[in-house]
């Protein structure tokens, strides 16, 4: 059997490098310790982590709050929820229409997907289906949305369930969760062989 390197949210590796599912009660809950799974580890994004417990919402714009619930976890934007940008309080702020992260709540760095960047400062939505990123929003896109490949000038076509990143149906980039490539010459991913596993190894036992 194949071991696992991570597990998926509500799993704890255990020392034999296998999943095992938590048993918390606390809903707002990750993770687990793999010694005992009942205890906490870690809180879903929006929540405190504090005393081993999920309870204390974050505020709303914040991701990961453990310091401070009203303020992103380090000062780091990166703690802010998608759609936030943090400003120079160190408040994590909206950002405009359709922006995934901006630097004070008015200028975009990135867009959601479907939607590129224009002019450095707005997202516009880009055209066709599928698509993830576009230069200049009205362009043949770059980038594809999870689970579709560019093709043809257009993000129509789909990947093969295990991938999540593909240069075409049969060629993967990137595994979906609870797929790993096992061997340097695949060129599709397989299955991991252990519920709850996210990633599992590049050489099965």
């Amino acid at each position: 059997m194949g071991v696992t390197t991570l597990c998926i949210d509500g799993y704890a590796l255990k020392s034999d490098k296998k999943c095992e599912k938590c048993t918390y009660t606390d809903k707002n809950a990750s993770s687990c310790d793999e010694k005992d799974l009942t205890k906490p580890t870690a809180c879903l994004p929006g929540f405190q982590f504090k005393s081993d417990v999920c309870t204390t919402p974050c505020k709303k714009g914040v991701s990961k709050c453990n310091d401070n619930p009203d303020k992103p976890d380090g000062g780091l934007a990166s703690n802010c929820s998608k759609g936030y940008g943090k400003d120079g309080s160190g408040d994590c702020v909206a950002c405009g229409a359709n922006a995934l992260t901006c630097t004070d709540g008015s200028t975009a760095l990135t867009c959601e997907p479907g939607y590129g960047l224009a002019g450095k400062t707005e997202c516009k939505k880009c055209t066709g289906n599928n698509v993830s990123d576009c230069p200049a929003a009205v362009e043949t896109p770059t980038k594809c949305k999870d689970g579709f490949f560019l093709s043809s000038g257009n993000c129509d076509s789909a990947c093969a369930k295990s991938a999540k990143v593909c240069i075409d149906a049969k060629n993967d980039v990137t595994c979906a969760d609870g797929y790993s490539f096992f061997g340097k010459v695949d060129l599709l991913c397989q299955a991991c062989e252990t519920n709850g596993a996210k990633t599992c190894p590049w050489k099965k036992d």
